[in-house]
């Protein structure tokens, strides 16, 4: 399971790297059935991004402790991710599956 957690936290670095100055939020979402990390990025024309980050293919790791600690560790909470989620869905619910697809990421 550290393994696990070590290869998403790798994920997420290398993705926090790329606009780290984005403000950003993290969600757990299932994503073709495979629970993953989601990263909702606020872009600078006002959309959010949101990008499949790393997708747990072991169903092992507990994403939502990740995505908690990034999300305290951003400064951001509840408040942050649903405003962000808010913009990105137009107040939907996130349907992962079909709005990021397989490819890893889209944009609203």
């Amino acid at each position: 399971m550290i393994g696990v957690h070590s290869d998403a936290m790798k994920a997420v670095a290398g993705h926090h790297a790329f606009g780290a100055q984005r403000v950003r939020g993290w969600l757990v979402e299932s994503v073709d059935g495979v629970p993953s990390i989601i990263a909702l990025v606020y872009q600078d024309n006002g959309d959010v991004c949101a990008e499949v980050v790393w997708m747990d293919h072991t169903h092992a790791a507990d994403l939502d402790l990740i995505v908690a600690y990034l999300n305290e560790r951003a400064g951001g909470g509840e408040h942050l991710v649903g405003a962000l989620r808010n913009i990105y869905c137009g107040a939907r619910p996130i349907d992962a599956g079909t709005k990021l697809g397989f490819n890893g990421s889209t944009k609203h």
